[in-house]
């Protein structure tokens, strides 16, 4: 028997639908949160991170 290699896709987190980005607020110096709305219609509040451009270089292919 052949080896063979079936690509799955991960379980979807949001069921097709992304939550609906409704703003940014501040809560004080470098605290920031982004509003959204779950397709559900309940509110989620996420907090943001700062993130150093080395940090960053890890997630981002760069070519010459």
């Amino acid at each position: 028997m052949a080896p063979s290699l079936e690509r799955h896709e991960p379980p979807d987190p949001w069921s097709g639908s992304e939550p609906r980005i409704e703003g940014l607020v501040s809560e004080g110096p470098e605290r920031f949160f982004l509003l959204a709305g779950l397709p559900s219609g309940d509110p989620v509040r996420v907090q943001l991170h700062r993130v150093s451009a080395t940090e960053l270089l890890r997630y981002f292919v760069v070519s010459d």
